[in-house]
C-alpha cells in the first residue's frame, strides 16, 4: 500500500489497525504533508481523530503529540524535499521512528 493509500484508508476509516502504528502515522502526516503543504497537518489530524473515534478509541489520540508528529515530519521533509516516500523520509531520518523522540528532545 502507498502512503497515498494509507491516508485514503484512513480517512474512510476503513484501515486494518494492524497497518496503523506508529510508522502509519508518519506515512500518512508524509502523504497529506506532499499533497497540501498548508493543509495537510489539519488533514491528517482530523483523519487520525476520526479513525481513532471509529475504533472506540477517542482517549488514545493525543493533540499536542500529533502535532509533534507532524511537525516533525514536516521538518524532515523541508531538509530533503526530493524524497519519494515515506520509507525513504525514515531511511534519511530514521529518528522518525523513535516514538520516545519528543521526551527526549524536551531533556
Amino acid at each position: 500500500m502507498t502512503d497515498d493509500q494509507l491516508l485514503d484508508a484512513l480517512e474512510k476509516r476503513n484501515l486494518d489497525p494492524a497497518d496503523f502504528g506508529h510508522r502509519g502515522h508518519v506515512r500518512a502526516a508524509f502523504a497529506a504533508l506532499s499533497a497540501d503543504p498548508f493543509g495537510g497537518a489539519a488533514r491528517v489530524a482530523m483523519a487520525i481523530r476520526g479513525y481513532a473515534a471509529s475504533l472506540g478509541a477517542t482517549r488514545k489520540y493525543d493533540e499536542p503529540l500529533t502535532r509533534f508528529w507532524i511537525h516533525a515530519v514536516g521538518m524532515a521533509m523541508t531538509l530533503h524535499p526530493l524524497a519519494r516516500d515515506a520509507d525513504e523520509l525514515i531511511r534519511l531520518h530514521p529518528a522518525l521512528l523513535d516514538k520516545h523522540l519528543r521526551e527526549r528532545l524536551a531533556g
